[in-house]
């Protein structure tokens, strides 16, 4: 049977290596080798390697792994604080009013996230530690002072705090996910169960952000 030959890829090396001398005026030698590879002949590429650094051995003790959760519990309980009394601004600089509903209805589900985080705390026998959260003053402050700089549109005021409204989720759902995950190790049933509550109302109001968005940019 006759073999038949690969030769789209060899034409995409050639094409990639010519482009690369011509811009760099290199000496080049047409790199022809893999026409006459036969097609059944497979390409092998390495693995990735392993990228876990421990396979376990590294764990950490139930208290150290409690004070890194209290610390990230004190984040985002902070942020959470902190937005309840920014995000009605946001709102008020809205012009479409979906988003305007969204950012008011964020509020709503930011306030049932803190009351699940005080119920954590006295489940655990611990307190609020404050912290200034000053990432996500500076992300707040500069959707505000965008929406009141001159020459924007109000279109483009509410995709710049969308944009905005959606780095604060990303960061919401991170901080959650951490917490869920080392709760799971330390802590009882019960508070993975408020953290996974927590967990999925974040991801819902970043659903309903992405939802949002599409109206303005299609």
């Amino acid at each position: 049977m006759r073999q038949q030959c690969v030769v789209i890829y060899p034409v995409i090396i050639n094409v990639a290596i010519t482009t690369i001398a011509v811009l760099f005026k290199l000496p080049y030698t047409p790199y022809l080798t893999l026409y006459h590879l036969p097609i059944n002949q497979k390409f092998t590429m390495a693995k990735k390697p392993n990228m876990r650094l421990f396979n376990g051995h590294q764990k950490m003790d139930a208290e150290s792994l409690k004070k890194v959760f209290l610390m990230q519990l004190s984040n985002i309980y902070s942020i959470k604080t902190y937005l309840v009394a920014n995000l009605p601004v946001m709102a008020n600089a809205a012009s479409f009013n979906d988003l305007k509903l969204a950012i008011m209805e964020n509020i709503t589900d930011i306030s049932l996230q803190l009351l699940r985080m005080d119920v954590i705390y006295k489940l655990i026998g611990e307190q609020y530690t404050h912290r200034q959260c000053m990432g996500v003053r500076a992300l707040t402050m500069e959707a505000y002072v965008a929406s009141k700089s001159p020459g924007m549109t109000k279109l483009e005021t509410d995709l710049y705090m969308l944009y905005h409204l959606n780095m604060l989720h990303g960061l919401e759902i991170s901080c959650f996910t951490s917490l869920h995950d080392i709760g799971l190790s330390i802590i009882p049933n019960e508070l993975t169960i408020l953290l996974k509550q927590n967990l999925d109302i974040a991801k819902d109001n970043k659903e309903l952000c992405d939802m949002i968005t599409k109206e303005y940019i299609g």
